[in-house]
């Protein structure tokens, strides 16, 4: 394969721009950036940066789409956090701050504060603290859009741990390519592409980068899909994390249907009680369905639980079908989190605080 070269007489970083401009990842990212994050022409742009492959490549074809003539990205601004949680913390934010002087990138780096010990998961509160700063500065600058670099295998790997948590079509479908955080949007624009190229492309145009040890540590979901399982079904299936991406694409359009269909019976406006008579309509696999968003979203407080799977999908199935067969005896269903299900011979009833 042959790749574009460098005009002669160019200054390095014009050579490394018109290198990357040219290559097709920035096609594709600017495809995906119009089409499935909505960026419109002169939007300002804030990307995370953590000094890995993925979102090193970003940040440098995101730099190059902010150099073209007509530019996609009016403004762009490379942020860092540093969670502090590892020895080499310190070094990967001075490599993210001499890649930004490298692309003539604004570059933030921000320490937060993660509680670790016994009963913390530090890769969860690590995370929301990353969002909650991401979110903050991009208020503070105006900046359109947040932008992070998870890529087709990241999706894969997320829908591999939904369905082992035993979640349902909406958690299937995620990551999204967009999502609300804070004031602003959420993009994910690489949800399309590889995480080979993107470090194909890094090594392609000389970009240093790091590997996050924690991303790999076996002993956390993540770290043992990423290691132990995700290599086994690339090896026998190879490509299969992009058509899985595109299948949780597919899986997207299907939560929506879904949503919309349950609404009028389960929606934030609808009581937390139902007829069984209505129920039997249904059937308990709507039934089911309806009361794990209803679950949810009574729970959307408690951040772990919120998620799908969460809330007791084999508890849900049981209590859905109970809700629809003819059995007239008063029946509970503790779901945790204050919310449980008590059905009598005519109604169903959700009760919050019991």
């Amino acid at each position: 394969m042959t790749h574009p070269q460098p005009a002669t007489g160019s200054t390095p970083l014009e050579d490394l721009l018109l290198v990357a401009g040219r290559d097709p990842l920035a096609a594709g990212l600017e495809r995906a950036l119009r089409e499935r994050c909505g960026v419109r022409p002169g939007s300002r742009l804030l990307v995370g940066c953590s000094g890995g492959p993925d979102s090193v490549a970003l940040s440098t074809l995101l730099t190059a789409l902010s150099r073209r003539r007509t530019p996609l990205v009016d403004s762009l601004l490379m942020v860092h956090v540093d969670h502090g949680l590892r020895p080499e913390s310190a070094a990967e934010a001075d490599d993210v701050r001499r890649l930004g002087d490298r692309l003539e990138v604004p570059v933030e780096v921000h320490r937060v504060e993660v509680a670790t010990g016994p009963g913390h998961n530090v890769a969860e509160a690590a995370r929301e603290a990353r969002y909650a700063l991401l979110a903050e500065v991009a208020v503070r600058h105006g900046h359109d859009g947040i932008l992070t670099a998870h890529h087709a295998e990241d999706r894969f790997e997320t829908m591999v741990h939904a369905l082992c948590r035993g979640a349902g079509v909406d958690g299937l479908a995620q990551p999204r390519w967009i999502r609300p955080l804070g004031t602003g949007t959420l993009m994910r624009p690489l949800l399309a592409t590889s995480r080979t190229a993107l470090r194909e492309f890094c090594e392609r145009v000389h970009l240093p980068f790091h590997d996050a040890a924690g991303n790999r540590d076996p002993g956390t979901a993540r770290g043992f899909l990423r290691e132990s399982v995700m290599p086994l079904l690339e090896s026998r299936w190879p490509g299969a994390g992009l058509r899985a991406s595109a299948a949780a694409d597919r899986l997207a359009v299907a939560a929506e249907v879904l949503q919309q269909a349950l609404e009028p019976h389960f929606g934030a406006s609808h009581p937390l009680e139902w007829d069984r008579s209505s129920l039997r309509t249904l059937g308990p696999d709507l039934t089911a369905a309806g009361w794990r968003l209803v679950l949810l979203r009574l729970t959307s407080d408690d951040a772990p639980r919120a998620r799908e799977g969460g809330v007791g999908s084999t508890r849900l199935a049981e209590a859905a079908r109970a809700a629809c067969d003819d059995v007239v005896a008063p029946r509970s269903f503790d779901f945790g989190s204050g919310c449980v299900l008590r059905i009598d011979s005519a109604r169903a009833v959700i009760h919050r605080g019991a």
